[in-house]
């Protein structure tokens, strides 16, 4: 049974609980920072109580927050891994025991610690076609917003279908505002006749002002959105994962490299020379504006970061 290692502020406690275990200090201030996190984590989406209170089941949600975080590209599988290993030393000194445990690898799936794409992540076409048949309406209207505008989950279920589809109709691009990492708004390029049709089904699915039903919450949608998901057999970031690899396609007219199979760097680059019929230099320039745009359209301020989309 956790004790309140002198305070009834749980973030006050994890600190304390490092500091009996005699870390040094520059240890308990990392490892109190990362406990923060999951602390914060805890009031927003799930909320609490008392230490005492704390399961299993809260760190396993955590894990899962922390792998969502991975997919997006908002933070690194090396970040993530440390995060969680702090919850589970926490856990493990207040406790006294291991029964808290989660493996960042394989429960919570966060990736080993390297960016670069090896395998594809992208949802198949077959894969969607089946998932479209087994998912609620809204959210098979939201898996197409994914897939041919790259949103994010939480920016296709509040994206107002109405106006973005009367802005793609006008002026051939969406603005991308609520549920933006950070707050930062985006321009999505309407570049053919799919993504007006993943907005016309999703303007004619809408009830109010977002695609989430006037009697749930955010939160209660999205916990219904991943077990139905889950149910589907598909993960929603592929789709971005989709919507990437399609668009470099169309920028630089030949496949990425987790697609092309031609993963490495410099052989890539000798592939797209080859492809394009295109001196090695001009491969490489088409190579990088082609991330840096795709990068932008995903809502990333690192074009590095498309290394986890397209390898």
């Amino acid at each position: 049974m956790a004790n309140n290692f002198g305070s009834r502020d749980i973030r006050k406690s994890g600190k304390f609980a490092l500091t009996s275990a005699m870390l040094s200090f520059s240890s308990i201030a990392t490892m109190a920072y990362r406990w923060r996190r999951f602390c914060d984590f805890l009031e927003q989406e799930i909320g609490y109580a008392s230490l005492h209170e704390i399961d299993r089941s809260m760190v396993q949600r955590y894990g899962v927050h922390l792998y969502e975080q991975c997919q997006s590209g908002a933070m690194s599988p090396a970040t993530a891994q440390n995060y969680l290993s702090a919850v589970n030393r926490v856990m493990e000194i207040i406790r006294g025991d291991r029964y808290c445990y989660v493996s960042a690898v394989h429960e919570a799936l966060i990736p080993r610690r390297h960016s670069i794409a090896e395998a594809n992540k992208a949802i198949s076409d077959s894969e969607h076609e089946n998932a479209l048949q087994e998912l609620p309406q809204p959210i098979a209207a939201m898996i197409c917003l994914q897939r041919e505008l790259g949103l994010r989950f939480e920016e296709s279920a509040k994206l107002h279908a109405i106006l973005a589809l009367r802005q793609a109709q006008s002026d051939a691009e969406i603005e991308v505002v609520d549920g933006t990492k950070g707050g930062l708004d985006r321009i999505v390029p309407i570049t053919n006749e799919r993504q007006m049709q993943a907005l016309r089904d999703a303007a004619q699915v809408q009830r109010g002002r977002s695609m989430i039903p006037a009697e749930m919450s955010y939160r209660q949608f999205r916990e219904f959105a991943y077990i139905e998901a889950r149910r589907a057999g598909i993960r929603f970031h592929g789709e971005r994962h989709w919507y990437a690899q399609r668009r470099y396609r169309e920028i630089v007219g030949a496949d990425c490299p987790v697609v092309s199979g031609v993963s490495r760097g410099n052989a890539h680059i000798a592939y797209l020379s080859d492809k394009l019929g295109v001196s090695v230099d001009e491969a490489s320039k088409r190579d990088r504006r082609a991330r840096e745009k795709v990068s932008r359209e995903l809502g990333h301020s690192r074009f590095s970061i498309t290394n986890n989309y397209l390898g």
